[in-house]
């Protein structure tokens, strides 16, 4: 009877163990993609969407849909000289860390 119960005790662990890893893979998204000419975006498992490149990117949402409230950090590498108009039009985003190479961030312009 104790080896029985010795039995099912490793088989809940093991089931338990192996339905949340795999249900922490499936909810885990990492997408990349191009914002510029010279320009790439990465999400990460993390949840932080990396601007890296050299140049300046390009205007509008660039994030697939799947991904649009995901990020919640977006760091931009050195190299990156402009940030355009609704570059992370994203309301998941608490924290954007912007290097010294870029030089212009365009405003939001207000349609009446």
């Amino acid at each position: 009877m104790k080896n029985k119960i010795y039995l099912l005790s490793i088989l809940f662990v093991f089931i338990v163990c192996f339905y949340q890893g795999t249900t922490s893979l499936a909810a885990t998204k990492v997408a990349a993609g191009s914002c510029g000419d010279n320009i790439t975006w990465k999400l990460t498992k993390d949840e932080v969407l990396r601007i890296s490149g050299e140049g300046e990117m390009k205007q509008g949402e660039f994030l697939p849909e799947p991904y649009e409230g995901i990020p919640k950090k977006v760091v931009i590498d050195p190299g990156v000289t402009s940030i355009k108009f609704r570059a992370f039009p994203y309301d998941s985003i608490k924290e954007i860390s912007i290097p010294d190479s870029v030089e212009k961030i365009e405003p939001l312009v207000l349609q009446r």
